[in-house]
């Protein structure tokens, strides 16, 4: 059998997790704001069928170029088998046509780590080819992060964009969430600065910095908020391209112009508009940040180094600014007049005054560069 026998106390965790998916997804379609996509959940009966066989909840399709759409399937931990090179195996996506794409977890290589979780070097056997796992463990107690994984889920599924990392399916497995993705080998805008240890060069700012903001033009297009810009959400690809990644702090809105009032404060603190400590957020929030990531990306520092003693002061001081002319001291030492320009009015404190990211796509620095 390809399916592992598992003791109870797995089983339960596993049985808990589902429930947890099932009532936080039950709970986002009642409430009355717009989804991404619905994702409607079924059991599947498995009276009669032989022993190798699980019970699993399937959900939405996720429709890939040039392809008949796969679906998607949220499998428990029995889907889930150990192979003689140490890589875990579980099958995640079942094809309607019916092949199955299968994925090899490599444990013992991991690619990132941090609060939203740990991110594993993972094997597609279908295509052939390395893929990104993120594996989260789901809380037991409460629902939030199933809702967060799933969000970040349900957003990947709707966006097909050269700039916005690919997903290719989700699994609930023994009380962890993993969101099998492309993987972007040469680590990330963040990754880059560390290495550096200083600035980047000014076309190297606007080469990254462009394709950003196509990304999140593309965003905004679809009524989705990032939220959570910064170099460390910017992956490269092997090409040196681009792309967005980390969806589960996103918010959705009728329309890109509309904002979002959560009551509470989302994101990296650096990073924030001064809206955001206030608990409100706009597609205007995700232009600031690229203002700041600019910022970050030409001093080798991150914004406001320095200006607090920490985020807690750091958050009160976004939270009173009312004066540009703060703003303007800040970027003082960029050379470049175009990206000094660049980043005051990506940074403008009245949200309503910020350009959009398309109109930011025909600023003289990214265009003259």
């Amino acid at each position: 059998s390809k399916f592992d026998v598992q003791d109870s106390t797995e089983e339960d965790e596993a049985v808990q997790a589902e429930r947890l998916i099932q009532a936080a997804l039950a709970e986002q379609n009642n409430q009355q704001q717009q989804q991404v996509t619905p994702i409607q959940i079924r059991q599947q009966s498995t009276v009669g069928q032989q022993q190798n066989n699980t019970t699993f909840n399937d959900g939405s399709f996720v429709q890939e170029p040039g392809t008949a759409k796969r679906e998607v399937i949220l499998r428990d931990s029995f889907s889930r088998s150990q192979n003689n090179n140490g890589s875990e195996a579980s099958s995640d996506i079942v094809e309607t046509n019916p092949a199955a794409q299968r994925f090899q977890v490599f444990s013992d290589q991991i690619l990132g780590q941090g609060g939203f979780g740990t991110v594993y070097k993972a094997w597609d056997e279908e295509e052939g080819r390395h893929v990104a796992c993120k594996e989260v463990k789901l809380a037991m107690e409460s629902k939030t992060s199933v809702v967060e994984l799933l969000k970040e889920y349900r957003v990947l599924t709707t966006l097909e964009h050269a700039n916005i990392v690919k997903v290719l399916g989700f699994v609930a497995h023994k009380g962890h969430g993993r969101i099998f993705m492309e993987w972007v080998p040469s680590g990330s805008v963040q990754s880059v600065l560390q290495e550096t240890k200083r600035g980047l060069r000014d076309t190297i700012v606007c080469r990254y910095v462009r394709e950003a903001l196509q990304g999140l033009a593309f965003l905004h297009s679809r009524g989705i908020v990032h939220r959570d810009l910064k170099p460390g959400n910017m992956l490269l690809s092997s090409e040196g391209t681009v792309k967005l990644t980390d969806f589960g702090t996103s918010g959705t809105l009728e329309h890109a112009a509309e904002t979002v009032q959560t009551g509470t404060v989302v994101g990296t603190v650096p990073y924030l508009a001064p809206e955001c400590v206030r608990g409100t957020y706009s597609a205007a929030s995700d232009i600031w940040a690229v203002g700041c990531t600019a910022l970050h990306m030409i001093t080798g520092k991150a914004p406001w180094t320095g200006e607090a003693r920490d985020n807690i002061g750091l958050i009160f001081k976004l939270g009173s600014l009312n004066d540009q002319s703060v703003i303007t001291n800040l970027v003082a030492g960029v050379e470049n007049a175009y990206l000094r320009e660049f980043i005051m009015s990506a940074m403008t404190l009245e949200r309503h005054q910020r350009p959009t990211a398309t109109a930011l796509l025909a600023h003289p620095f990214l265009v003259a560069a």
